[in-house]
């Protein structure tokens, strides 16, 4: 089963659990004498309604009288401790009602679903996420780096929140080993998910065994292998320069992203331990130009020593 089918399998599992529970609660309501008399009164008004609506009759009075109804059957209920915003949308996302679509495609609750997929693919929580802004830097002694890390953190709220409209589509976290790149990241993807941006997280290590199956894939199967790394409004790799450079893989694949996405005016964040002289070595020339390219790409250096060394330190 491709990794499509899977996600609306999961998400129409959830609609008919929801309305097992909404069957449940009814069943309840139905078994208690005051509540069922005034909830078999709200249904036979309900059909009333809707047989005078056909016959083109002024149903106005009986579409009151049945809010009323419904608003004190609410109340009793409420009493009874049901939860009443269940029983009026007993659904996980309202906007598409447990279905995973919407007339303009895909919801942002397929979207999130795919986004939680590919951070457990690298041993991520969702929920475990950090926030933007909740982030503190104040382990550094050195007030000018603190005001670096937040002039950054609005950098990446700012790229993320005008994603569709940035100038600019690449940004390029640099660094050595330990200066927070990879948490950041990390915030980013939350971000990302709060503002209802269809965000993939992968490191270069799980992106490039993706390169290898799409190499060796057969021609049906390929789409599904690349497409959310192509398509995602923003994608973030962590670690580019850690995985296994693949003859005739690694660059072309890696290339054929960061061109597409560029083609495509989809944002994509990289962090990389590597300088962009080093990028140049260990890649190409291709991949070099698109990150040294100022239209099209920020190049940003964090500095500062290895945050673990510093917590260890007092």
């Amino acid at each position: 089963m491709n990794l499509n089918n899977k996600i609306i399998n999961e998400i129409n599992e959830t609609k008919t659990n929801n309305q097992l529970k909404k069957q449940a609660i009814i069943k309840q309501i139905e078994n208690d004498a005051e509540l069922s008399k005034i909830y078999l009164e709200c249904k036979n008004l309900i059909f009333e309604i809707a047989k005078q609506k056909h016959n083109n009759i002024d149903a106005q009075p009986l579409e009151i009288e049945l809010k009323n109804k419904k608003e004190f059957l609410y109340e009793l209920l409420k009493k009874q401790n049901y939860d009443i915003e269940f029983l009026k949308n007993p659904y996980s996302c309202t906007v598409c009602k447990d279905t995973g679509k919407t007339i303009n495609g895909y919801c942002s609750c397929y979207y999130k679903k795919l986004t939680k997929h590919s951070l457990e693919t690298c041993g991520l929580a969702l929920n475990k996420l950090p926030q933007l802004n909740t982030l503190k830097f104040d382990f550094y002694k050195d007030k000018n780096l603190i005001a670096e890390r937040e002039f950054l953190v609005k950098i990446l709220q700012d790229f993320v929140k005008k994603c569709n409209d940035n100038a600019k589509k690449n940004i390029v976290l640099t660094g050595q080993v330990g200066v927070g790149k990879t948490h950041l990241l990390h915030a980013v993807v939350n971000e990302a998910i709060l503002n209802n941006k269809f965000v993939i997280y992968t490191t270069a290590f799980n992106l490039n065994k993706d390169f290898l199956k799409y190499h060796c894939a057969k021609l049906e199967e390929k789409d599904e292998i690349l497409n959310n790394y192509l398509n995602c409004d923003i994608l973030c790799i962590d670690d580019l320069g850690t995985e296994n450079i693949l003859k005739n893989v690694t660059c072309e694949y890696l290339f054929l992203i960061i061109n597409e996405r560029l083609a495509k005016n989809k944002c994509t964040i990289i962090t990389t331990n590597l300088t962009l002289t080093q990028i140049l070595n260990v890649y190409d020339e291709r991949i070099y130009s698109r990150f040294k390219d100022k239209q099209n790409s920020t190049v940003l250096n964090l500095k500062g020593e290895d945050i673990r060394k510093i917590s260890d330190s007092k």
